[in-house]
């Protein structure tokens, strides 16, 4: 520390040896100097030390950009030593210095201030004196912040100074004039700004400079006087410190225009390199110097629907400068003088408010401001005004335009089609489409159409009129004029209803070919001895919607004059086509040969004679209905019906009795031979002979004969013919399906769909070739590259794939390409049969293209394509989800992970009332989503629809509006696909219905409905006839049907039941299946009641009296005494004429203590009713009126499923019957069993059949086992089984579906598959009840516990019956949502016996959500309900946030069910998990009265017998393969009050599942929501329960469960008395005695349950023993998964089913079918089936 000064010191050392001798230190006495003393010490520096380093120089003070500056720096050590001044000083030369040691490491950095922020080195030089010198060179200033220099010694910042650096010198080539400055107004002064930069980029900041702007005009601009201005800069530092300004006077620059602007320094350097230019903008509008003109200079224009007008806008200043704009005026820039352009219409007299749409745009044209766009739609007078917002506000005088209307739309031509009953009008423009003949065509033309005729638009062109009931309206002939087609006044005018109104006529022209005539005459050949003859005309065809005239003959040998005298009579009517003449007109033996001439209103005439023989005794009255020669196609199943009548015999020359039996036989009389198998051997001795499709050889000529003959009499037989001529089938509509777009260069594949309608037998449809010719051009019409016609032209396949490479883009641009073909097959027979062609669009994008693909169905399907007008149009558009999910992975600009899909749907062809949005169902969505509901009636008859569909996958910022156009895209994917084009259907018309008599009796009288006028463009027509209690009735629902199949015939005859009113209603159909309702009207055309009174004991005695020739009123059925039963209720004589003869049926069920459900006289009265109605009925297989007879007959006799007294006494006692009627419904269901059998079933006898077969089963034990195993062998084995086995087959007669008339409604559904479900309703109520066979029969088979004793073989059968019923009407109908729920009838559920009901739900727009197996949680769960049915406004709801999560299905089972279900996927089928885009449907079941479950699912007493479940299908490929589903489900009140019943003290409802695979009840994953399962009483909530995995082989039940017993009362105190047992929870008070009884029914309710339970443990070991319990086939999961989910029973199980007998006797199984007549008679008696 001593030492801290650098230098030389001299080292002394002395040293004292002894201290005492040393007292005064050193040099003093004692010390001695050592050797060598006196050594040079020299002392350097310590380290340099940066805080003292001596840093002097300019450099760091300041510095300017571009100038080195200049730093010096003395190393100094932390002690002040200076290493420059050495060890002789400051002023020798020596410094400390040292090259050994070594220089300092000292750097320097000059930093610029942010922005910049640049950072330079300075450049260090050693001075190897112990200084060193810096240099550096700045390149960034900033007049206003400092830079910092820092000075580092060892990379340690030693020194830092702050200072201002100056910019560099000034560069002509970065100084500029602000783009900003580049625009004015002429007349205003012109600012310039000039900011100043130096060489390096920096603000040259110093006002030492000056700069010169010089304004030169553009030659134009020189031409309107402009000269050159020029003016010197000054600095103005407020906006700037480098900014230099140039004020121009706005008087040297006047004139609008474009200058030229040159900006010097003072060395007259050009900055910036180049001259910049200016645009001076007109001044403020002048409205006196401004005009508006239109294009075309008038002011008048043509109004028009899609023509603009345009209107130019000529503004200008006061100067007379052209007023313009920089920017288009749809997205003005701030400053640009747009106007406000608005306009107000007026339209002419008759013409309707109109808002034009405005478009302003910049002119491009020189003179004109602006251009204003609109359309002017209607006729009327325009104002436009123009505003100017900017400057001064001005506007311009408003602008008048005259939009005249157009020309009207002429009308061309009407001409009446071939098949008379329609016209077509043509107009020479689109018109606006007017709806209805009445806002059409004239008054006086409508009077001549006839009643109600309707029209309609087959394009914007083309009009049709279907005449209506007799029309008069005539064409040109040899004999008549042709009527005018006149137009209503004010109504016809263009599309965009802007010209004058079409007016005027044309004369109707007639058809091409005139329709043809056909005379039928049905008339038998032979007549027996006592019958009159009717001539019946009333099926000849030809007359076009309008009468024939009939002109009769007649021939013979034998007399002919009465009959002759019958025929003028009846000719003096000359539309009349039945004439009857009396038998007493004909002589026995004789021949007579009848003529009719039948003649249409255009002429065209036909004639048919028919030979009529008198026999001398009865015979069969046989024709055959029709003509006598028919022409049919290859692919036409059709039928062949005799009408066969039993003869009279009851005058004095019949010498034998008719009896109610006629004999059929059908035979082939000419012809290629016909092998008898199928249907022509299953109706070869019936009424009606069918012939299947595809029998008959195309080309040929067949005869058919049938023979006819009396059960009485064989040996006599009477016969009629019928030739049928076989045509050609045409091929059906080819298609290549839709247009799409592909990526260019591609491969294409392409399919045709065509098939050929028909089939041969054999080889011979092989060797017929088909041909298919393919083609193609290019949009421009040009045939497509010769590489591509050269590949197409060697194919001759229905499949073309088109190789890579071929479908380009020619020259770089997206080219559309028309693939076609031309497909035939042999025989080819003209050029418009058996030969089609069809095409496709392909467009080679050059744009990244996605696959999309289109379909469009309806709920009515209709054949061929067509569509109905009146049903729902369902569009969907679908694309790859595994292509999208890939698109991100394409490198596609503007197609990432993040992009979005939109659609749009546009209509290419047809014409839609509003358009195409206003026409769709809001719920679904509009034409921007992927799947569109058209609504019903919206759809024009007639015309053809082409829908298209776009996709585009985009990112965005295009998520809410796509640029459909491309204007705005940046990349992105689409994809293009159309349905295919089809033209709607429209139903028959023009014709009206009638009937004679109005009123009658039920069963007795004979009614006839007649159809007339009806026609249908399209050809043919046939008809059906219904009747129904309501006079506007649901027609799918409420109609009960009186045919079993459709029919050529105009006219129906038969009886009716029992109805008043009732209204009768007849169904037209066309070739295409659309159908047409009329009610019977009369003359005026207004609907009328029918009344029919019920039938009368007392008619049908007198008829049979008369029948039997015995005296009026002494008839009796019964010739002995009534029956001595102990059952039977006696009456004396005088009792049953106080009943007046009238039937009162089920009477006694309305006595306390039921006796009797029958009188004598009405089971007397029951078999008089079968003698004389029935017998003679199916004697002769009439079906329609054999099943009348059924219906009303089970009404009276079968149990009046609708009068709650029976039902409450049937469920008390279920086996109360009637002997004598067992015996009589055995009978019936018998001879019911042997016509049915004859007869091919179409959807009118499913409907015929089930409807009334089904009241035979209310009472069970009148029903014996040998009857109701015909009627399960009728109703499941011959039409469900049929129905499922054919699902997966084309539709053809062969396949009997069951008709889908299901009803959605409740009210009087009497569709087939609603009977159908009744009667398996009642069948299993049959096997529930398990009545005795024999004498005992009203006795139920008991155990020794008295429980029934059901066979539960046969119940398991009706179980899948009922499931499979349910599947069936699920398959057959087109995919749609809503509803559609087979109910019970009428009021069936009162009972709680017959409820079993089912709900089919298809789902319309793919699934929803797909949801996880786990049950939402309790305190998140809200249920909304209104009315007890959850519906489109209910949900299951969160609380925490208030939102519906969406569902896929939600539906209602009354009084069963509730539920919201989802899809999970759990139960993966073939195929792969379900998509979005996939049909679902979901069926749901409940019973409520039996419960349908095996005896071993039953036996612990605590089942109930309720039994619900929903399952879910996928539809793929015509097979339905289930998929698990989850819900949350309502139990209905009425289920829970039906338990409430059943809960004793100590239990509570629980629910359970019954695997049917397993066989075994669970309870697991099942979670229940409510709070008062204890206390079913307390209804305030809802029931809910979560169900996680739905099945087909899972169904729920509520079952009994332990209630949690209650809490131990507390601890008394030790002094009082003890407490009461705890009572049971708490109730209102009670009266002692009811207390009592509850406690008493508290302990009999434990004993019966101890009870019960060991009964059914019993009941269960019994029943292995004695019984063959075979459950259902199950379905087993874990194998493959079947391709039609009906699997049980098992086709091949039915015949094992028919041959086991377990316990004949005992009523407990199927009997064995042996033991029965030929006609299912049961010969041995005592033979048990169920």
């Amino acid at each position: 520390s001593a030492l801290l000064i650098a230098g030389d010191y001299t080292v002394n050392i002395q040293v004292c040896a002894i201290a005492a001798a040393c007292p005064s230190g050193v040099n003093g006495a004692g010390y001695t100097v050592v050797k060598n003393s006196g050594v040079l010490l020299r002392m350097r520096p310590d380290a340099a030390s940066g805080s003292n380093a001596l840093v002097t120089g300019a450099g760091i003070t300041g510095a300017t950009v571009t100038v080195q500056a200049t730093l010096t720096i003395a190393s100094v050590d932390a002690y002040s030593n200076k290493y420059a001044d050495g060890p002789d000083g400051p002023s020798g030369p020596l410094t400390w210095y040292s090259n050994l040691q070594g220089a300092d490491a000292y750097t320097v950095t000059l930093t610029s201030p942010s922005p910049s922020s640049t950072t330079i080195n300075g450049f260090v030089n050693n001075n190897r004196d112990g200084t060193y010198t810096v240099t550096y060179t700045p390149t960034k200033s900033d007049p206003e912040l400092t830079s910092s220099l820092v000075i580092y010694l060892r990379g340690v910042e030693a020194k830092r100074y702050d200072f201002l650096i100056k910019h560099g010198p000034l560069s002509p080539s970065l100084t500029y004039l602000d783009a900003a400055s580049l625009e004015g107004k002429a007349g205003e002064d012109i600012s310039f700004v000039i900011w100043a930069i130096d060489v390096e980029g920096n603000d040259y900041t110093t006002p030492d400079v000056s700069f010169t702007v010089e304004m030169v005009p553009y030659p134009a601009t020189a031409d309107l006087g402009a000269v050159s201005a020029t003016e010197t800069s000054y600095h103005n530092p407020a906006g700037g410190q480098n900014r230099f300004e140039v004020v121009i006077s706005g008087s040297r620059v006047s004139a609008a225009g474009y200058y030229n602007v040159y900006v010097r320094d003072a060395d007259g350097n050009l900055i910036s390199e180049t001259g910049a230019n200016i645009n001076l903008f007109a001044g403020e509008v002048d409205p006196a110097s401004s005009r508006i003109v239109t294009a075309s200079g008038s002011s008048s224009v043509q109004a028009n629907s899609t023509k603009l007008t345009y209107v130019k806008v000529i503004a200008k200043d006061i100067t007379g400068n052209i007023l313009t704009v920089k920017n288009d005026c749809a997205s003005p820039t701030t400053g640009d003088p747009c106007p406000i352009a608005t306009m107000t219409f007026a339209p002419d007299a008759g013409y309707a408010a109109y808002t034009p749409l405005l478009t302003v745009k910049k002119s491009e044209v020189a003179g004109v401001s602006f251009n204003v766009s609109f359309i002017p739609s209607v006729p009327g007078y325009y104002t436009l005004f123009m505003q100017f917002t900017a400057g001064n506000g001005v506007s311009l005088n408003p602008y008048g335009i005259v939009a005249t209307p157009q020309a009207a739309p002429t009308l061309t031509l009407c001409k009446m089609r071939d098949s008379l009953g329609t016209i077509d009008c043509y107009f020479d423009r689109n018109t606006n489409l007017p709806t209805n003949c009445t806002n059409v065509l004239d008054a006086v033309t409508i009077a001549l159409l006839g009643t109600n005729p309707t029209c309609n638009w087959a394009s914007n062109r083309q009009f049709i009129i279907n005449t209506g009931d007799k029309p008069t309206i005539k064409v040109r002939s040899d004999s008549t004029s042709a009527d005018k087609i006149i137009l209503k006044t004010n109504a016809v005018r263009t599309a965009g209803k802007n010209s004058y109104y079409s007016s005027g006529f044309v004369l109707l022209q007639a058809p091409t070919n005139i329709l043809a005539t056909t005379a039928v005459l049905n008339v038998p050949n032979v007549i027996g001895v006592c019958d009159a003859l009717l001539l019946d005309g009333v099926n000849s065809l030809g007359g076009g919607g309008r009468a024939l005239v009939y002109n009769w003959g007649v021939t013979s040998d034998y007399d002919t004059t009465t009959i002759r005298r019958t025929i003028d009579e009846a000719s003096l009517i000359t539309t009349s086509n039945k004439i009857g003449i009396a038998s007493e007109a004909f002589t026995a033996g004789g021949r007579w040969t009848f003529t009719l001439q039948v003649v249409n209103f255009l002429g065209a005439t036909d004639s048919v004679t028919v030979t009529v023989d008198k026999e001398t005794q009865p015979v069969p009255l046989v024709s055959i209905l029709g003509a006598s020669e028919v022409t049919v196609k290859p692919s036409d199943a059709f039928t062949l019906t005799a009408s066969a009548s039993l003869p009279d015999d009851t005058c004095a020359a019949a010498s034998s009795a008719a009896g109610n039996v006629i004999l059929y036989q059908w035979t082939q009389t000419s012809g290629p031979s016909l092998e008898f198998v199928g249907s022509l051997a299953q109706t070869q001795n019936a009424r009606k002979f069918t012939i299947e499709t595809n029998t008959l050889a195309y080309g040929e000529t067949y005869m058919f004969e049938v023979n006819t003959w009396l059960s009485t009499n064989t040996g006599l037989q009477t016969s009629d013919s019928i030739t049928v001529n076989v045509g050609y089938d045409d091929l059906t509509p080819a298609s290549l399906g839709a247009n799409r777009r592909i990526a260019a260069g591609s491969k294409a594949t392409l399919t045709v769909d065509c098939d050929d309608l028909m089939v041969d037998a054999g080889t011979e449809a092989i060797q017929r070739a088909w041909m298919y010719e393919w083609d193609c051009t290019l949009a421009t019409g040009a045939p497509c590259p010769s590489s591509i016609l050269l590949f197409l032209y060697a194919i001759n396949q229905e499949t073309v794939d088109i190789p890579a490479g071929y479908l380009i883009a020619i020259d770089g641009v997206t080219t559309s390409y028309t693939l076609s073909v031309r497909v035939s097959r042999e025989p080819i027979v003209t050029e418009a049969i058996r030969q089609r062609f069809a095409s496709v669009v392909i467009s080679a994008s050059t744009s990244p293209t996605i696959t999309v693909t289109t379909t469009l169905t309806q709920t009515v399907s209709l054949s061929y394509g067509k569509l109905d007008s009146t049903a729902e149009t369902y569009l969907r558009c679908f694309t790859d989800d595994t292509e999208i999910e890939n698109a991100a992975s394409q490198a596609w600009t503007g197609v990432t992970s993040a992009a979005v899909l939109h659609f749009k749907w546009t209509m290419l062809e047809g014409e839609l009332e509003g358009g195409l949005d206003a026409n769709l169902d809001p719920s679904v969505g509009d034409s921007t989503v992927a799947e569109l509901l058209i609504l019903p009636n919206s759809l024009f008859v007639g015309m053809s629809y082409l829908f298209s569909c776009e996709a585009l996958l985009i990112d965005p910022p295009f998520g809410v509006d796509p640029p459909w156009d491309g204007a705005a895209a940046t990349g992105g994917a689409s994809g293009l696909s159309n349905t295919d084009l089809s033209q709607v259907n429209g139903p028959p018309s023009g014709g009206s219905a009638t009937i004679f008599p109005q009123a009658g009796e039920e069963l007795i009288t004979v009614f006839t409905i007649t159809a007339t006028g009806w026609t249908d463009p399209d050809g043919a027509v046939r008809y059906a006839f219904y009747w129904s209690a309501v006079a506007d009735p649901d027609f799918t629902a409420d109609l009960n049907i009186l045919v079993s199949d459709l029919q050529d015939s105009t006219q129906w005859s038969g009886r009716l039941a029992v109805a008043n009113p009732m209204y009768v209603f007849v169904k037209v159909v066309d070739d295409f299946g659309a159908n047409a309702f009329a009610p019977v009207v009369d003359d005026n055309g207004l609907i009328i009641p029918i009344y029919v009174t019920e039938v009368s004991t007392t008619t049908v005695s007198q008829m049979l009296a008369i029948k039997r020739n015995q005296e009026e009123g002494n008839y009796l059925y019964y010739s002995s005494a009534p029956s001595s039963s102990s059952r039977r209720l006696l009456l004396g004589e005088d009792d049953e004429q106080s009943m007046a003869m009238e039937l009162a049926p089920r009477r006694g069920l309305l006595q306390t203590t039921i006796t009797e459900l029958y009188t004598t006289r009405q089971i007397q009265f029951a078999a008089e009713l079968k003698e004389l109605v029935w017998d003679p009925a199916v004697g002769i297989q009439d079906a329609d009126n054999s099943f009348m007879f059924m219906g009303v007959w089970g009404r009276l006799y079968g149990g009046n499923l609708t009068d709650k007294s029976y039902q409450l006494a049937i469920r008390d006692n279920p086996c109360i019957g009637t002997a004598e009627l067992r015996v009589l419904k055995d009978s019936l269901i018998n001879e019911m069993f042997v016509m049915d059998d004859k007869i091919v079933a179409t959807d009118e006898y499913l409907q015929q059949f089930s409807c009334n077969v089904m009241t035979t089963f209310a009472t069970p034990s009148e029903v014996s086992r040998a009857s109701a195993l015909k009627i399960f062998e009728m109703s499941y084995v011959k039409k469900i089984l049929v129905s499922k086995q054919t699902y997966s087959q084309p539709r053809t007669a062969t396949t009997k579906l069951v008709s889908i008339g299901v009803s959605t409604v409740q009210r009087n559904a009497k569709a087939s598959a609603n009977c159908f479900q009744i009667l398996v309703n009642m069948m299993m109520y049959y096997v529930d009840a398990a009545c005795q066979e024999g004498a005992n029969f009203e006795e139920q088979l008991l155990d020794e516990n008295g429980m029934a004793l059901r066979n539960q073989t046969v119940m398991d059968v009706m179980y899948n019956w009922a499931v499979e019923l349910s599947v069936l009407v699920l398959q057959n109908r087109v995919p749609r949502q809503g509803p559609v729920t087979v109910y019970t009838w009428g009021d069936l559920r009162i009972s709680g016996e017959f409820s079993f009901q089912s709900q089919i739900k298809e789902l319309k727009a793919g699934l929803k959500y797909s949801v996880s197996d786990e049950a939402p949680e309790d305190t998140a769960l809200v249920i909304y309900q209104k009315a007890n049915q959850v519906n489109g406004t209910a949900c299951i709801q969160s609380r925490i946030n208030g939102v519906c999560p969406p569902y896929d299905f939600e539906g209602l089972l009354p009084d069963v069910i509730a539920y919201t279900c989802n899809v999970t996927n759990n139960t993966i089928p073939p195929g792969g998990p379900v998509k979005k885009n996939e049909a679902i449907y979901m069926v749901a079941y409940g019973f409520t009265g039996v419960n349908p479950l095996p005896f071993e699912a039953l036996s612990d007493g605590k089942a109930s017998p309720v039994y619900f479940g929903v399952f879910a299908f996928v539809a793929r490929n015509r097979t339905l393969s289930p998929v698990s589903a989850a819900a949350l489900v309502e139990i209905q009140p009425y289920v829970l009050q039906r338990e409430t019943e059943r809960i004793t003290p100590g239990s509570k409802m629980g629910l359970r599942y019954y695997d049917e695979f397993a066989q075994t009840w669970n309870n697991d994953s099942i979670v229940i929501y409510s709070e008062s399962a204890t206390d079913l009483n307390l209804l305030d909530e809802p029931y809910w329960v979560y169900l996680n995995e739905l099945s087909i082989l899972i169904g729920y039940s509520p079952y009994l469960e332990d209630a949690p017993a209650p809490p131990p009362p507390p601890s008394p105190p030790p002094s009082p008395p003890l407490p009461p047992s705890p009572l049971p929870p708490p109730s209102p008070p009670k009266a002692e005695d009811d207390l009592t009884a509850l406690i008493i029914a508290a302990a009999v309710g434990t004993a019966v349950v101890i009870s019960l339970l060991l009964f059914f443990a019993y009941r269960r070991r019994r029943q292995r023993k004695s019984h063959t319990i075979r459950p259902r086939t199950r379905i087993d999961p874990t194998g493959p998964a079947p391709t039609d989910p009906l699997l049980s029973p098992d086709d091949d199980d039915y015949e094992e089913l028919m041959d086991e007998d377990p316990e004949a006797g005992e009523g407990d199984g199927f009997g064995e079918a042996d033991g029965y007549d030929e006609d299912g008679a049961d010969s041995e008696g005592e033979h048990e089936i169920m």
